[in-house]
């Protein structure tokens, strides 16, 4: 069943890409879609970096929480489920930071071509989260199951916190 949820995903994922690929160009050329979207104001810019440090203090403390264990050939130097800290808000703590960063580029040069290219790295960072989530499965079995239940996945969910806070 889980399968089947993260196949409709990525498929609806890539259906969205395919019409920004196509409707963006299209609109910008024939339609007069700006190229810069004028709703963003200079308030709008200190939103962009406040997000962008944000992401960097995010990206910081996972990677110290994780213990410098942190590689490119994702799980395969991490010994131990790291479930603290940071970790205990978000499962994928630095791919939070990591969105939140280029959220807040797109807010500061919000080019509409950008939304093309802001997509791209949502779904990559997407897809390799999913991709480490199965090497943690195999590799920490049920306790990573548990864990699995008790945090979210990307983005952290303020409400499920304070309910276990509670208890």
């Amino acid at each position: 069943m889980e399968d089947n949820q993260e196949n409709i995903m990525i498929l609806l994922m890539g259906l969205v890409l395919i019409i920004l690929i196509i409707v963006i160009p299209i609109g910008i050329i024939f339609f007069g879609l700006p190229w810069y979207l004028l709703f963003i104001n200079y308030y709008g810019i200190i939103l962009g970096f406040i997000f962008v440090i944000i992401g960097i203090i995010l990206n910081s403390i996972a990677i110290m929480n994780l213990g410098y264990k942190y590689s490119e050939n994702n799980t395969g130097n991490i010994d131990k489920l790291v479930t603290t800290g940071i970790y205990s808000y978000t499962r994928n703590p630095m791919y939070f930071g990591q969105g939140t960063i280029v959220v807040g580029l797109f807010i500061i040069f919000p080019l509409t071509i950008f939304l093309i290219p802001l997509f791209l790295f949502l779904f990559a960072l997407y897809s390799r989260a999913t991709t480490e989530e199965k090497e943690l499965y195999e590799k920490f079995g049920e306790d990573y199951i548990h864990y699995r239940t008790e945090v979210s996945f990307i983005i952290p969910n303020p409400l499920r916190f304070m309910r276990r806070k509670r208890k």
